[in-house]
């Protein structure tokens, strides 16, 4: 059989670890076709609970200045780097004023003189990066994250996201490797109902597989937050998942 996908790690081990195996099917890794934005609208059709996606920055404004923490986002994303925070806040103007400052003279004396301090405008003040995200979403208070592997309508393997590096942290709370965050797949307890919304997922996207995050809210609703068709591979029991599953399947 042929594995096609861009040439990424988790490509060459699939590529490396199914030699040999006499198929005509091609697997299309890393070929979902649907951007970060266009699965939520695919998810949120299928009536699927997902994060409230917002197209029009005018509502997302709106949103943020209400009090809601709505996270600006990239339709072509890895890794959570793209969620920036609105940072909205009111700057109060003022008008130009002379005030009194200390100085050294030439002869070593302290004396006071007077200085201009420029006028401030007030107004709105927003992250740029948030302004020119190409959508926005509500953040969903949660107390757990997990990741489904589904392959051909099949769960193969689960994990709950852990925290290793409290430091790597930052202020928002993005469950992702670069910011401590590790799966971990031994022992995982996933909560009632985690693998057939997985499977839903998956196929309302029209998806063959796929690593499917989701969200445990505080609320205790499931969420499915995105669908990412080329997971990474380092876990050798989570290759090895999928490469039984894609045995089964050629």
């Amino acid at each position: 059989m042929k594995v096609i996908g861009p040439d990424w790690e988790s490509t060459r081990a699939l590529q490396g670890a199914l030699t040999g195996v006499e198929s005509e099917k091609v697997l299309k890794w890393g070929q979902g076709g649907l951007d970060g934005l266009e699965q939520l609208q695919k998810l949120n059709e299928a009536n699927i609970p997902c994060p409230t996606y917002i197209t029009q920055l005018v509502y997302a404004k709106a949103l943020a200045k209400a009090g809601d923490v709505v996270w600006g986002r990239k339709r072509h994303h890895t890794q959570g780097k793209d969620i920036v925070p609105a940072d909205y806040k009111l700057v109060e103007g003022r008008a130009a004023q002379e005030e009194l400052r200390w100085i050294t003279t030439r002869k070593g004396n302290r004396v006071q003189r007077p200085r201009i301090v420029p006028a401030v405008a007030g107004g709105e003040h927003w992250n740029p990066k948030w302004l020119q995200s190409d959508f926005w979403v509500q953040f969903i208070p949660s107390v757990a994250e997990f990741r489904q592997h589904i392959f051909n309508g099949k769960a193969i393997r689960v994990g709950r996201k852990i925290q290793v590096d409290v430091a790597l942290g930052g202020p928002l709370l993005v469950r992702s490797r670069r910011r401590g965050w590790h799966i971990q797949y031994q022992g995982v307890d996933a909560p009632e109902g985690l693998r057939t919304l997985a499977k839903e997922a998956v196929a309302s996207l029209g998806y063959l597989f796929g690593a499917v995050d989701i969200l445990q809210g505080v609320d205790g609703q499931l969420y499915v937050l995105e669908v990412n068709s080329a997971p990474a591979l380092t876990d050798a029991g989570t290759l090895a998942a999928y490469v039984d599953a894609v045995k089964r399947w050629a």
